[in-house]
């Protein structure tokens, strides 16, 4: 689907997601859609066998944090117990890491920019990671 990318990553191969997809705007709860998503891809990895590690990713801009909602780094967490708990992946495979502003895949030059730093990414790791 539209926002989702398919990459090489130095560790192996990666499904970036934009943010948009699976959460709802400043929210940390998963969207219905990120939600159905989700379990595709947990179906899809399930026979695989790889080590899986979720990566957050967010902008430049500062992260607020609010009384009732993680703070965007939190997102690879909540990614990474969706596939656990509610995707079928045995926890032993699954790691997360919040990398917040620090790897954009562009400038934070413009909001388009922004929006595409904003994202989660699923790495499938080489068996030497």
């Amino acid at each position: 689907p539209e926002g989702v990318l398919l990459k090489q990553h130095p560790d192996g191969v990666a499904l970036e997601v934009a943010e948009i997809l699976l959460f709802n705007p400043g929210s940390a709860e998963l969207a219905p859609r990120g939600r159905d998503l989700l379990k595709e891809v947990a179906q899809r990895l399930a026979a695989r066998g790889d080590m899986i590690r979720i990566e957050g990713h967010t902008d430049s801009q500062p992260v607020v944090k609010t009384r009732d909602k993680f703070p965007r780094g939190n997102l690879a967490l909540v990614v990474a117990s969706f596939l656990t708990a509610e995707g079928g992946l045995p926890a032993e495979r699954v790691s997360f890491a919040g990398f917040g502003e620090f790897r954009p895949v562009v400038a934070n030059t413009s909001p388009d920019n922004m929006a595409r730093n904003r994202r989660v990414e699923i790495v499938l790791l080489s068996p030497d990671r």
